[in-house]
């Protein structure tokens, strides 16, 4: 997984460290951390932890170089190819919000502050996940945004528990730094954060020199850097030192990289905010060096400190208060490491931020086939939708006929919308459709749905994906953008450039089959004129050699056939069987199966046949064209000559059909496949992506046993289920 973090500068502070800790756990799982910000103190350590800082500006807060700023940050963007965008703070989160228009990469914000209310903040709350610091940060956006609590998790800053460890601790490091600022047998009173307004520095000072009057031993340290324009503030507070003669008792230790020590060696830690801190890392690092921790009574820190365990509160601007809890504080013994590792560790913050990379709002899928009937195109929408309903970032909904033959064999938790038949003049079927598709991935299969759904394409925005399943009819496959042929032959008849991704099968095991005594042909399909039934029917009129031909489906032509059979006096030989739903056994007991067919698109009788038939011959159609070699295949429909040699020849075409089942069986399992339905879904061009909410990352399905289908095998354990359009055969009758 490739991740990009981005903050506007890499300097002291909560946000920065969580960035770099971060960035440093990423690396340890094999990830590809990228952190983008205007750079900082911090910069070096993101590279030498083994992830890639690039700088950039995404600071500014000028409104006039924001779409060139975007610009340039796409491409850097779109380079990287990224599965997360992850936002630290709103000026990076407008930039990557616009960036990213054309780009639909998942982006996750992390709101760390109670930022002022307003259409600038809002930024936030445009991400496909929010991750709150701590409660009081989620019951701020949530009253504020409105924001969806499926959005939101809580996260608290992860503390590194080894580097806040107590045995860890570097004593040479405390040593000097005691001697450095004469710090031996001193009480020591620390604050650790920048110097900036909103930590209220003043009170702070009032409150030690409060604390001096009690006990004269105490030095307090100002831990913290402060940018260019902060140093007023910066001499304000040494004028207020100096005016209550604290020159000997308050030092500013300026910034410093072993703040782990800095809590160790001191007493009681102080956190003065007027702000509420959203989480207040500080207060938590503290304790699990089990140093007592004095905080103002507001925000996140009210989630750690346990009062009169391992700190106080008080109120904001509350110099005595606050100076009475850095006495009593004294007082306090507990073991804050143990505390923190259990509550607020940085192993559990990865755990629960990786858990949000992963399941981000689901992507919206909508199946859609207009037929009422039960064949090859229809058995190859059930499958894909079963496939779909493994894969638990997937909102699958279904469209079908009413009246049809399909829905029994979907899974009752999959949500199906039924609509009358399809008329051009009706309006309230086109109303029904747009409240279905908008804004989603709609995948039409054959020519009438695919020809409804194009119709609609002006009017609302939604990515339209259909499969071609054969070479007859359907112009309208021209017009649309994104097209799945079954073949290559179906392929060949769209005047555009399409994805051939083929059908796949989880096979049955089913016992082997004696053979009929009697030479036995078995034809399977629906008896429509398409598939040569009536031919082949008339040309084994003359075939003089003993056979049985058992022709296993239903449909329109099928009082024409058997007026045929009974015209040609075949009624001893030639047997329509109607719909059977064990067809591998069938196979297995026949000596061959024949296609017969004019055309086909795929043709789920020849894959089928590679698993469980001795042999298949074929006429010069479909995925047969292109698998099954010359031998194997019939020229001009001349049935009678290829069976008379079939009969004299029959081990060879055994041997020779063996050879086609040794090179493909393998590639039409269920856990093959680079290419599929499903990841063909997330294929589209970038300017479309930007109409769906959902995530690019979809990851495998936890479900490793496929649920049983309606009339369907268990399918075995594989190590991926999402390979391809898989096949579960719950029936194989058409």
């Amino acid at each position: 997984m490739k991740v990009i973090q981005f903050l506007p500068e890499l300097n002291e502070g909560g946000v920065e460290r969580g960035v770099v800790e971060l960035n440093r756990e990423y690396v340890k799982k094999g990830m590809e951390s990228f952190v983008i910000s205007n750079g900082g103190k911090l910069e070096s350590q993101i590279d030498l932890d083994g992830g890639k800082h690039i700088k950039f500006d995404v600071c500014s807060k000028n409104i006039f170089t924001v779409f060139s700023r975007a610009k340039k940050l796409r491409k850097i963007i779109k380079d990287i190819n990224p599965d997360i965008l992850h936002v630290r703070s709103r000026v990076p989160a407008w930039l990557v919000y616009i960036a990213n228009k054309k780009l639909g990469i998942k982006v996750v914000s992390t709101v760390h502050g109670f930022n002022s209310v307003g259409f600038y903040s809002s930024i936030m709350q445009k991400a496909d996940a929010v991750i709150c610091v701590s409660n009081s940060i989620k019951e701020y956006i949530q009253k504020n945004y409105n924001t969806s609590e499926s959005k939101i998790t809580v996260i608290p800053r992860g503390i590194d528990l080894d580097l806040f460890n107590p045995k860890n601790i570097d004593l040479d490091f405390i040593e000097n730094f005691k001697k450095e600022h004469n710090l031996k047998d001193k009480f020591i009173i620390s604050s650790v954060g920048r110097i900036t307004q909103l930590k209220d520095y003043e009170t702070f000072i009032k409150a030690v020199q409060l604390v001096k009057k009690q006990q004269k031993d105490i030095i307090a340290l100002i831990v913290g850097g402060v940018r260019s324009d902060k140093e007023d503030y910066l001499e304000l507070l040494k004028t207020l030192i100096k005016e209550l003669n604290l020159q000997e008792n308050i030092i500013f230790t300026g910034s410093q990289s072993k703040i782990a020590e800095i809590y160790a060696l001191s007493d009681v830690i102080v956190s003065s905010s007027k702000k509420p801190e959203s989480f207040g890392r500080a207060v938590a690092e503290a304790i699990a060096l089990n140093t007592p921790v004095i905080a103002t009574n507001h925000g996140g820190v009210k989630d750690i400190i346990r009062e009169n365990e391992n700190g106080f509160f008080f109120e904001v601007g509350d110099e005595k208060k606050l100076s009475e809890s850095i006495l009593r504080s004294q007082e306090l013994k507990f073991d804050g490491y143990k505390y923190i590792s259990e509550n607020f560790s940085l192993g559990n913050m990865v755990e629960k931020t990786l858990e949000v990379y992963k399941y981000s709002k689901k992507i919206s899928i909508v199946q859609f086939i207009a037929s009422r009937g039960y064949g090859g195109a229809e058995k190859a929408f059930i499958d894909i939708c079963i496939e779909l309903t493994l894969h638990e970032d997937i909102k699958l909904e279904v469209i079908l006929l009413e009246n049809n033959d399909i829905q029994k064999y979907l899974d009752d938790d999959i949500t199906v919308h039924l609509i009358k038949d399809y008329s051009k003049f009706n309006i309230f079927l086109y109303i029904q459709l747009i409240q279905y598709i908008r804004g989603k991935i709609v995948h039409t299969h054959s020519a009438k749905a695919t020809k409804i759904v194009n119709s609609l394409k002006h009017l609302i925005k939604f990515i339209h994906v259909a499969t071609k399943h054969n070479t007859r009819k359907g112009s309208v496959f021209n017009k649309v953008d994104n097209v799945i042929a079954v073949s290559k032959s179906v392929a060949s008849s769209i005047k555009k450039p399409c994805s051939v991704i083929y059908n796949g099968i989880i096979p049955k095991i089913i016992q082997k089959k004696s053979k009929e005594q009697i030479f036995t042909i078995l034809c399977i399909g629906r008896l429509d004129k398409v598939k040569g039934f009536d031919i082949l029917i008339k040309d084994l009129n003359t075939f003089d050699r003993k056979f049985k031909l058992l022709i296993v489906g239903e449909g329109k032509e099928k009082d024409n056939l058997e007026k045929l059979i009974k015209e040609n006096d075949s009624s001893n030989k030639i047997f329509l069987i109607g719909f059977n739903d064990n067809i591998p056994e069938l196979m297995t007991k026949s000596h061959m199966v024949l296609i017969s067919s004019l055309n086909e698109g795929f043709s789920l009788v020849a894959l089928e046949s590679l698993f469980y038939s001795d042999l298949l011959i074929s006429t010069e159609v479909g995925i047969c064209k292109e698998i099954l070699t010359n031998k194997l295949l019939v020229r001009d429909f001349n049935f009678n000559l290829k069976l008379n040699d079939i009969m004299d020849n029959y081990d060879e075409y055994i041997i020779e059909f063996n050879t086609i089942k040794n090179k493909y069986k393998n590639k039409f399992l269920g856990t093959f496949g680079e290419f599929s339905s499903f990841s063909f879904y997330l294929s589209f061009h970038d300017d479309e992506k930007d109409m769906l909410t959902s995530s690019r990352i979809l990851q495998k399905p936890t479900k490793m046993m496929a649920q049983q289908s309606k009339q369907s095998c268990r399918l075995p354990p594989p190590a991926n289920i999402i390979g391809h359009s898989c096949r579960f055969l719950h029936s194989s009758s058409i």
